[in-house]
């Protein structure tokens, strides 16, 4: 059967449905109400998990795009992209080869995106290693990549530009002090790697 289709159908009458609808998006707005993730909810996503380990696979881009609640905001996005490459990422592909000529062109897009819509962005070196695992879950759609880039660092990356162009070794630290609590043996690991410890040894942190 098809999951996705079962989630989206109307729950059965008497029965709680949950979460009915996304939460507003850091970005404005709110998802679209109709669309592809119509009449998901958390509570349904959630048992679906719980049944299977994981989403439907190729319904995962609709389920991600109601979970972090993407306003779909095309106009505002294509004013963006309409600036162009952004000078800062011009050399992407020689300073973070990728392989694949395609999967660059999309991640340069996004970058140049992100850097117009925050100038400090554009200076960050970590920004490209950040957004370049999620290009491949947000899907071909440009204005979904940079949104959920978008999301992502004003949820989870909050405070990172501030230390810019530097790395975001306060979110470093915190991550060695759980990494230290919770996993001391590749804490020690980590640790003895000239490229994660720097080359005097020492905390991963002193190396980032």
């Amino acid at each position: 059967p098809d999951d996705l289709a079962v989630l989206a159908s109307p729950p059965p009458r008497g029965t709680r449905a949950g979460h009915a609808g996304p939460s507003p998006s850091p970005l404005g707005g709110h998802a679209p109400a109709a669309g592809p993730g119509a009449g998901l909810s958390l509570q349904r996503l959630q048992e679906l998990v719980r049944r299977h380990g994981r989403f439907p696979e190729g319904q995962r881009l609709h389920v991600w795009r109601f979970l972090l609640a993407l306003p779909d905001r095309r106009g505002e996005h294509a004013q963006l992209a309409a600036r162009g490459m952004h000078k800062a990422f011009a050399n992407l592909q020689g300073d973070y080869p990728l392989g694949a000529r395609r999967l660059s062109a999309r991640l340069q897009r996004a970058l140049s995106c992100l850097g117009h819509w925050c100038p400090a962005l554009a200076m960050a070196a970590w920004l490209p290693s950040l957004c370049f695992p999620f290009l491949h879950v947000l899907g071909a759609d440009d204005c979904v990549a940079f949104e959920g880039c978008a999301t992502l660092v004003l949820n989870w990356a909050q405070g990172w530009a501030q230390e810019v162009p530097g790395e975001p070794r306060r979110a470093a630290r915190a991550v060695e002090r759980l990494v230290h609590a919770h996993a001391p043996q590749l804490y020690a690991h980590l640790c003895a790697i000239p490229a994660v410890a720097g080359p005097g040894g020492g905390a991963p942190s002193d190396g980032a």
